[in-house]
C-alpha cells in the first residue's frame, strides 16, 4: 500500500545548524543514509581557469567546490562561521595569479579568503570594515591586486587580499548611497566601472587613474540600476548591465543603449572567458539570451530541463578549457550541466546536501522503482535511491510543468503511474513516466492535491479537489463526482482488505461506502463531541495489507471547546484497531508522523517520529523501539520495500535539521546483542526475535558524547546532555565544538571582545547590575520594591518608579506620586534631583513652548527649620537651552551653563509623557538633612502640584512621596514640615 503525500503538510523551516554533506550511498546495516535528492537555491557560479574542470558554488548555505567539471563536488566551509537561518555566502572572486587563493563575500561576516583552495578559511576583513553592500574584482593586470567597492569607499589589496588599503572615494550626491555593482576593464589599466545607488536613482560612474579622479558617464539608462555589472575584453570597452532589461554600452559607459531582450528581468550576466563576443544573459521563464556578435542580435536558449517544475535561473558559467560546457543555477533545483552549449541540460548535483522535502513516497514492489514527489516535482529513481530523474509531466499548451502534489501506482502494472497536479488536473503514465496523458474527463476542478488507486481494483482511482471527492472506474478514463462535501482532502487511502472503505486527512475522516458518506473516526469523534472543535495535525495512518480490520492511528490534534477558559489541550496519541477503525484502542501516548506495515511480517510496525529517530514494532505496535538512534530528521512518509528489506523514510527540513530528502535503511538480521551496537550514548541495543532494537537508557546515565574531545554527559530521554566539556578553551569569545574528525574546533563569535572587569560591561542601563564572569559581561536587573502595597514597581532609565495601582488602592493620586527627591552635599556645592512619574505633562508649558513671553516652571523646596529654595525653569522661544527630544519629550539646559539673566541654580529639566525631572546644582540651600519631612511645590500656569516627601533614614539622601504625603492644600504653612 503506498503512501500519498500529505499536501497540507509541506512546511518548510529555516536551517540555523551546520550540517555534512552526505552524497548518495547505500545505507549501512542498521543505519540510515541519506539517499535524498539533490537540490538547493544557487547564489553563485565560478569557473575556476588555473584547475582544468575546476568550478565552483554556493548553494543553499553551503560553499562547494568540483574538480571534475561539476560530476561530483565537496564540501569547503573548514574555518568559516558557521551559517545562520539564512545563507550568509554572497559571491566568490577567484584570484587568477594564484591558483588556489579565494575570496569569500559574506553579507554580515566581512570578508574571508583562502590560499588553499577552500581547505581552511581566514578572514580578510571585518564586517565594519565593509559595511553592508559591497562588490569585489581582481585587477587583470597586476597580479595579487583586488578592489572592493563599498559605500562611498574604494579599497585595494596588493598582496592577493590579504591586507587592504584606501585609495579613493567614489562621487556621491551628498547623501546615503552604496555601491550595487563594480566592473574592472579586462583591457584599460586603471579603469574600474561602478554602479552607485542614490535615494532617488542611481548613477554610472567611472575612474581612469585607480580612483584618483572620477566621471559621472551613462546616458542612456534608466533612472534605477542595481545590476549586475559585466565588462568585456575588447577593444570597445563593451560593458553589459541590467537595468530594466539588459543594457549595453561601446564606449566604456558613455552612453548606452537597450540590448532588446525579450524579457525585463536580467538575473546575471557571464562574457565568455575566451570569446568576449560572447555574453549570455539570464531571463525570466528559463530563457537564457546568448549573443555571438557583442550583442547586435540574440537568441533564445530554453533553461528548462524537461520534468522539473517552473524556477528561477539564478547564475551561469562558462568552462575556459571548452566554451560549449556551460553550468547553470537554479532557485530551487541546485545546478544543471549542459555539454553542446545549452541545447540539452542534465542535473549537476552529486555531492550537494539535499534541501528539497520528500513527504510522498511510492514504490512498484515488482521493480524496486522509487518514486518521490519533493519540490512539487515527481522524481525517479531505479537504483533504490542512489541516483534521481525528474519525470514530472509536462504541457506544452498554456499551463507548461504544474506541480506536481500527490502520486499513486498501479498494484497490477508497475509502469503505470498517476500524478496528481494543483494546477492541471490528473496525468497517467503507462511507460514509467517518460510520458504522459492529461486524465481529465469529468473533473469540474484541476487543483487536484491528493489520489489513489483501490489496490483491489487497479481501475478504481479516487482524486480529491476543491470540489469535492471525484472517482473513476476506468483507469481515469472519466471522472464522476462522489460526494461534494470532501473538499478539503488533503489524503486518500484505500483499505486493501475491504475496497469499499476509504480513508481521508491521515485516518481523520472514514467512509464504508466508497466515499459517499463520510464520518469522523475515533478517537476524534470523541474529541469532538460536545460541540468542540478539533484541529487533527500531522495524522498518520498505517493499514495492515494482509490482515483485514488492522489499521492504525497516529493522531496529534489540537482540542477546543466552548467552556475552555484555559489554552487549548492537545492530545498525542497512537491508536490500533481491528475493525477498520470503527472503534479503536489506545496504544500508545504518542504522535508518529508517518506509520507503514511490512508486508512480509504485519507485526513489524514502522514509525516516523518528529525529529527522529525513526522506531519499529515487532509486536503489532504494542511497544516500538529506536530503528537507528543517529537518525535525527522529521520522518513524513514510510514505505517498505518487501523484496530487499528496505525502509524508506520521506522527510522534511525542521529548525534542527538542515537536509531533507529521502533516506534509506537496510534492518540488521541479528543472532547476537553485540551485532547491534548502535554506538548511540543514551540507547541500549538489544537483539529481538532475530532482529536489532533499541531502547532509551535511563534518564541520569552517564555517557560520553565523544572520547576524542573529552565530552561527557547524562542522558535525558534518549539524548546525551553534555555536562562536561573537553573542548572548553575557556576564551567567552570562542565557540567550541566536537569536529565530525572527533577533535576540538573553536569557532570565533565575530565582533565579540572577552571583559576584564565590570567596567567593560557597563551597557548605560542604569536598571541593570553589570558583572565580569569569566569573561563575560551579565547583566541582572535592579529590583525596584518600596513594600507599598500601592504600588507598581519597576526601574526606569536609572532609578525605581512606583506607580499608583488603582486596583489595589481604589483612588487615583496626582502628580507628585511616587515622586522622589536627592540630595547631595558636596564640599562647596549642593545638587538637588527631583523626578516623578506624572499622570499628564504641564499642559500651559508644553503649549508655550514657542512663546518668548510666556509663563515657565517654578519649583519651591521648603526647608524644615524655615526659608524656600526657589528657581525657575524658563519657556519659550526667548529663552535659550530648550530642544526637542524622542516621543514628545522637551529638555531643557542653559546654554553653556548660563541663564538669560545671569547665574541660576537650575541645570536642565526633562518633560516627557509620564516623567517629570529637574535637576539643581550649585547656590541651593539645602533641606535639613536630619530632617524626615521635606515640602515640595511645582507651578506651571495655573495648575499646582504639591506633597510632603519623607524619608525613615537618619542621614537621608532621597526623599520619597507616598500617598500618606500628597497634600491638596499647597500653602506655605502646608508644605513647611
Amino acid at each position: 500500500m503506498m503512501s500519498s503525500l500529505r499536501a497540507t503538510r509541506i512546511l518548510f523551516f529555516v536551517a540555523a545548524v551546520l550540517f555534512t554533506c552526505v552524497g548518495p550511498a547505500r545505507a549501512a546495516a542498521n543505519r540510515w543514509s541519506s539517499v535524498g535528492i539533490p537540490a538547493a537555491r544557487v547564489k553563485a557560479l565560478v569557473a575556476d581557469s588555473n584547475v582544468p574542470g575546476g568550478l565552483w558554488a554556493i548553494a543553499g548555505h553551503r560553499l562547494y567546490r568540483s574538480g571534475d567539471g561539476g560530476a561530483s563536488w565537496q564540501e569547503r566551509m573548514d574555518g568559516l562561521p558557521k551559517p545562520g537561518a539564512s545563507s550568509f555566502m554572497v559571491d566568490l572572486v577567484l584570484d587568477p595569479s594564484q591558483s588556489g587563493t579565494a575570496l569569500l563575500i559574506t553579507n554580515a561576516y566581512g570578508l574571508w579568503r583562502t590560499v588553499d583552495g577552500g581547505a581552511s578559511w581566514t578572514r580578510g576583513l571585518g564586517p565594519t570594515q565593509m559595511w553592508s553592500q559591497y562588490e569585489v574584482a581582481a585587477d587583470p593586470f597586476v597580479a595579487g591586486t583586488f578592489y572592493l567597492a563599498s559605500h562611498s569607499a574604494l579599497l585595494r589589496s596588493t598582496d592577493h587580499g590579504q591586507t587592504w588599503q584606501t585609495m579613493g572615494v567614489a562621487p556621491s550626491d551628498g547623501d546615503f548611497d552604496v555601491t550595487t555593482a563594480m566592473a574592472v576593464d579586462p583591457v584599460a589599466p586603471g579603469t574600474i566601472y561602478l554602479v552607485r545607488g542614490f535615494p532617488a536613482g542611481s548613477a554610472f560612474v567611472a575612474t581612469t587613474d585607480y580612483g584618483a579622479t572620477w566621471q559621472t558617464r551613462g546616458a542612456g539608462l534608466p533612472v534605477n540600476v542595481a545590476g549586475p555589472l559585466r565588462a568585456a575584453a575588447d577593444s570597445a570597452s563593451t560593458l553589459y548591465v541590467g537595468a530594466y532589461g539588459l543594457h549595453l554600452s561601446i564606449d566604456g559607459g558613455l552612453t548606452w543603449q537597450s540590448a532588446g531582450l525579450a524579457t525585463s528581468d536580467v538575473m546575471g550576466i557571464t562574457v565568455d572567458p575566451v570569446d568576449p563576443t560572447v555574453v549570455y544573459a539570464l531571463g525570466a521563464d528559463e530563457q537564457i539570451f546568448r549573443t555571438g556578435n557583442a550583442g547586435a542580435s540574440w537568441q533564445t536558449l530554453d533553461g528548462h530541463l524537461g520534468g522539473l517544475g517552473n524556477y528561477d535561473l539564478t547564475a551561469l558559467a562558462v568552462d575556459p578549457a571548452d566554451t560549449t560546457k556551460l553550468w547553470l543555477g537554479t532557485s530551487q533545483f541546485g545546478l544543471l550541466a549542459s555539454g553542446n552549449g545549452g541545447a540539452d541540460w542534465a542535473l549537476s548535483n552529486s555531492g550537494m546536501a539535499s534541501e528539497l522535502e520528500v513527504c510522498g513516497l511510492a514504490i512498484a514492489q515488482a521493480t524496486h522503482a522509487l518514486y518521490a514527489v519533493g519540490g512539487w516535482v515527481l522524481w525517479k529513481s531505479d537504483d533504490d535511491g542512489a541516483s534521481w530523474v525528474p519525470h514530472s509531466p509536462e504541457i506544452v499548451a498554456t499551463a507548461p510543468f504544474p506541480r506536481v502534489a500527490d502520486l499513486a501506482l498501479d498494484p497490477v502494472d508497475a509502469a503505470t503511474i498517476y500524478a496528481a497536479t494543483t494546477t492541471a488536473g490528473v496525468f497517467k503514465s503507462q511507460d514509467g513516466g517518460l510520458s504522459w496523458a492529461s486524465m481529465n474527463n469529468g473533473l469540474s476542478n484541476l487543483s487536484i492535491g491528493s489520489l489513489a488507486v483501490d489496490p483491489t481494483d487497479s481501475l478504481t482511482l479516487y482524486a480529491g479537489s476543491g470540489d469535492g471527492l471525484f472517482r473513476s472506474t476506468d483507469a481515469g478514463a472519466l471522472w464522476t463526482l462522489q460526494n461534494q462535501d470532501l473538499d478539503s482532502v488533503s489524503a486518500i487511502d484505500v483499505d486493501p482488505s475491504l475496497a469499499s472503505t476509504l480513508y481521508f486527512n491521515g485516518g481523520t475522516l472514514r467512509s464504508s461506502d466508497f466515499g459517499a458518506t463520510a464520518e469522523l473516526t475515533p478517537p476524534v469523534a470523541v474529541l469532538s463531541a460536545g460541540g468542540g472543535f478539533v484541529s487533527a495535525l500531522d495524522t498518520a495512518l498505517g493499514i495492515d495489507p494482509t490482515t483485514p480490520g488492522r489499521v492504525y492511528l497516529g493522531l496529534d490534534a489540537t482540542v477546543m471547546t466552548s467552556g475552555l477558559a484555559s489554552a487549548p489541550v492537545n492530545y498525542a496519541e497512537f491508536h490500533g484497531s481491528t475493525d477498520y477503525l470503527q472503534t479503536t484502542s489506545l496504544l500508545g501516548s504518542f504522535a508518529p508522523t508517518a506509520l507503514a506495515v511490512d508486508p512480509n511480517d504485519s507485526a513489524i510496525v514502522y514509525a516516523g517520529r518528529l525529529y527522529g529517530p525513526a522506531e519499529r514494532s515487532l509486536d503489532h505496535g504494542s511497544s516500538f523501539s529506536s530503528l537507528d538512534p543517529s537518525m535525527r530528521a522529521t520522518v513524513c512518509d514510510l514505505v517498505v520495500d518487501a523484496g530487499a528489506a528496505t525502509v524508506y523514510a520521506g522527510t522534511r527540513l525542521s529548525d534542527s535539521v538542515t537536509t531533507a530528502g529521502v533516506r534509506e535503511l537496510t534492518p540488521v538480521v541479528c543472532t547476537t546483542n553485540a551485532d547491534c551496537d548502535s554506538g548511540a550514548p543514551c540507547f541500549v541495543d538489544t537483539c529481538e526475535a532475530g532482529m536489532c532494537a533499541s531502547a532509551r537508557a535511563a534518564d541520569d546515565t552517564v555517557c560520553t558524547i565523544s572520547a576524542g574531545c573529552g565530552v561527557t554527559g547524562t542522558c535525558l530521554s534518549g539524548s546525551c546532555n553534555q555536562t562536561a566539556d573537553g573542548c572548553d578553551d575557556a576564551n567567552a569569545c570562542t565557540d567550541d565544538l566536537c569536529a565530525v574528525s572527533d577533535v576540538c574546533a573553536h569557532y570565533a563569535e565575530l565582533g565579540c571582545v572577552p571583559c576584564q572587569s565590570a567596567v567593560d560591561c557597563d551597557d548605560g542601563d542604569g536598571c541593570t547590575t553589570d558583572l565580569c564572569s569569566s569573561g563575560v559581561c551579565v547583566h541582572q536587573a535592579v529590583v525596584c520594591d518600596d513594600d507599598d502595597p500601592c504600588t507598581v514597581d519597576s526601574c526606569e532609565a536609572d532609578h525605581c518608579v512606583a506607580e499608583l495601582d488603582p486596583s489595589q488602592c481604589g483612588e487615583e493620586f496626582p502628580l507628585l506620586y511616587g515622586g522622589k527627591l536627592g540630595i547631595v552635599q558636596r564640599k562647596s556645592d549642593a545638587a538637588l534631583t527631583f523626578t516623578s512619574r506624572v499622570t499628564q505633562l504641564p499642559v500651559p508649558l508644553r503649549d508655550s513652548f514657542g512663546d518668548p513671553t510666556a509663563q515657565g516652571m517654578t519649583v519651591d523646596v521648603f526647608n524644615p527649620g524655615g526659608g524656600v529654595t526657589h528657581f525657575t525653569v524658563p519657556s519659550g522661544e526667548g529663552r535659550p537651552g530648550w530642544s526637542v527630544g524622542g516621543g514628545a519629550t522637551l529638555r531643557y539646559r542653559y546654554v553653556n551653563g548660563l541663564a538669560p539673566g545671569g547665574p541660576s541654580p537650575m541645570k536642565k529639566a526633562q518633560l516627557g509623557p509620564g516623567k517629570l525631572q529637574i535637576k539643581v546644582q550649585g547656590g541651593v540651600t539645602l533641606p535639613d538633612l536630619s530632617a524626615t519631612r521635606v515640602g515640595i511645590r511645582i507651578a506651571s500656569g495655573n495648575i499646582v502640584y504639591c506633597a510632603l516627601m519623607e524619608t525613615d533614614s537618619p542621614s537621608p539622601k532621597r526623599f520619597k512621596a507616598t500617598a500618606s504625603m500628597i497634600v491638596t492644600d499647597c500653602s506655605d504653612a502646608s508644605l513647611t514640615p
